[in-house]
């Protein structure tokens, strides 16, 4: 029989072995607890790393608990910063994309949506990723036309994997995300709107309460200076050419014109 665990609590804390296919990364130990108090020392970088998180999750007296240690910050970081220089040119896309990492890697609650399949050791070495489509495909879109400079061309044909940016969708960009280079372990991501279930690595007969994962996102052409993105990066920040208004006269000339030529062509 089967039992559906609800509570939202943290999967990992802190590393601990090394990747056996990529020895040089780092995997997250398996937890299966309460989140932790991050120590104080702590507080400012991962403040500068995950913005939109600790605003979410600090409480009145400036102390914070998450499913991410120290050590996991900076790994955090490392990768964000690889990240942003890839999309750094619209604000919205970089948010955007910064809150999946961040909430993935150290929300307090991020069994909600995060489930490990796969362990190594004490460490945890594949997990899958529930998100909503409603938060891929915002997020997608504000960074649909961002320009990735150093490499001259769309940050989707980098970000996008085998697709590029011509055939990349909302899903084969998540997808490459999970997979790809700079991953220190594999996300499986899995699309839904609806609450599910998933199985605890450890024993498939307890089953976890799934939430997909859904946070507000900023259009790349916000009403937000914080978050508006220029002409050059975000298609919708483009003026519509105006169409010329015609005087009274104009118009009847024009329509004449018009008329000439279709009964000419008759």
């Amino acid at each position: 029989m089967q039992t559906v665990i609800g509570d939202g609590q943290c999967v990992w804390y802190d590393q601990c072995s090394s990747n056996p296919d990529k020895p040089s990364d780092k995997l997250n130990c398996r937890y299966d607890g309460p989140p932790k108090k991050l120590p104080t020392t702590s507080v400012s970088v991962f403040t500068t790393t995950c913005p939109e998180l600790v605003d979410e999750i600090i409480d009145d007296y400036g102390e914070i608990v998450t499913c991410c240690s120290p050590n996991q910050i900076l790994t955090l970081l490392n990768h964000l910063t690889t990240l942003t220089v890839v999309v750094e040119n619209c604000p919205a896309c970089v948010s955007n994309l910064r809150k999946n990492f961040c909430y993935f890697t150290c929300h307090p609650r991020h069994s909600a949506f995060v489930n490990p399949t796969l362990l190594y050791n004490d460490s945890v070495w594949t997990v899958s990723q529930y998100s909503s489509y409603i938060y891929i495909d915002e997020a997608y879109d504000s960074c649909d036309t961002v320009f990735f400079d150093q490499e001259n061309t769309l940050a989707l044909n980098f970000l996008c994997g085998p697709w590029g940016g011509e055939k990349c969708t909302p899903e084969r960009l998540f997808d490459s995300l999970g997979n790809n280079f700079l991953a220190a372990f594999n996300v499986s991501y899995i699309y839904g709107d609806n609450n599910t279930t998933a199985p605890i690595v450890e024993d498939p007969t307890q089953m976890r309460l799934i939430y997909p994962f859904n946070v507000e996102t900023h259009p790349c052409n916000s009403s937000d200076p914080v978050y508006k993105c220029d002409c050059n990066n975000c298609e919708e920040m483009c003026p519509v050419a105006a169409q010329p208004v015609l005087l009274p006269v104009e118009e009847h000339l024009l329509r004449k014109k018009v008329s000439k030529a279709q009964n000419g062509a008759a």
